[in-house]
């Protein structure tokens, strides 16, 4: 049974990936496998759904806003209790 690794602060781990004798053959005999070439492209595809969803969802929210914005700008007191009509509030007629 080996010992348990203490990380401490004073612990050195060597630069770049571990490097394992016999990971370049077993890539290669993974990369032959059909079976790990699905389920890698559906891994790649579903990343690449997960990011246009999130871009799609930025969007909306930027419009949201530009919207917010030109509504503000295009009708400045329109959130006033009184309207503003160029007859003036005290001349309204029902």
């Amino acid at each position: 049974m080996t010992e348990p690794v203490v990380i401490t602060e004073e612990t050195i781990l060597p630069a770049g990936p571990p490097h394992f004798e016999n990971s370049e053959h077993v890539m290669n005999q993974l990369k032959e496998d059909p079976k790990f070439a699905v389920v890698l492209h559906e891994r790649q595809l579903e990343r690449m759904a997960l990011v246009i969803e999130e871009m799609a969802q930025r969007i909306l929210d930027l419009e949201a806003k530009f919207t917010e914005l030109e509504t503000a700008v295009s009708f400045p007191r329109s959130d006033s209790p009184i309207p503003n009509l160029p007859q003036g509030a005290g001349r309204l007629k029902f």
